[in-house]
């Protein structure tokens, strides 16, 4: 029936060869194929780079409805409409009302770096310019792997904290989770005496 007669006929024929080089090229293909998949956040990881900031027109690229809404927020407008010109030199001011004071990509001073002023997407997400793109923004793990972060009480409090001079008090991030949806954060600001 079968083209073998005896398991030794097999190995005198090199079928069994032939089936073993087989799926050594399967296994090879299948690494590859993974291999693909990971190797844009590997790279960033065995090379050491730091991820940098990119600012709101890398991110309106494909979040451009997520951009319209936090445009009309507070955050976006946070170093220009709540601090006076002395804040807007202060360290401790600055760090909480503009993305990514003194980090890659970030911050410097107003005139050096306007654009990265205010309280804008990787304030909260993180610098970008490891995971901004489709390819590794499609896969959530990769993503958090090259700097995004998840969105969590501890993003918020890094700012909204004792050290705040119109800080409410505790920080209750499940009472504020529609900051991260960008809903218009006046509303939110005046409900808890943070407009001026």
């Amino acid at each position: 029936m079968g083209e073998f007669l005896s398991p030794s006929q097999c190995f005198r024929t090199g079928g069994v060869e032939r089936s073993k080089a087989s799926m050594r090229l399967i296994g090879v293909v299948i690494l590859c194929i993974c291999s693909i998949g990971v190797a844009a956040w590997t790279t960033a990881g065995l090379t050491g780079e730091v991820g940098r900031y990119v600012g709101t027109d890398t991110c309106k690229m494909c979040h451009w409805k997520q951009y319209r809404s936090w445009a009309q927020t507070r955050m976006a407008k946070t170093f220009q409409e709540s601090l006076d010109a002395e804040q807007r030199e202060n360290p401790e001011c600055i760090s909480c009302h503009t993305t990514g004071y003194r980090k890659p990509g970030g911050f410097e001073s107003w005139k050096q770096t306007p654009q990265m002023a205010g309280v804008q997407c990787e304030a909260c997400h993180g610098p970008g310019s490891l995971y901004y793109t489709d390819e590794i923004m499609r896969n959530r793990y990769a993503s958090m792997q090259l700097g995004l972060l998840e969105q969590n009480e501890k993003v918020c409090i890094t700012c909204h904290n004792e050290n705040s001079p119109t800080f409410p008090g505790p920080f209750q991030f499940d009472k504020h989770k529609g900051v991260h949806e960008h809903f218009p954060l006046s509303k939110w600001f005046k409900e808890h005496q943070y407009d001026r």
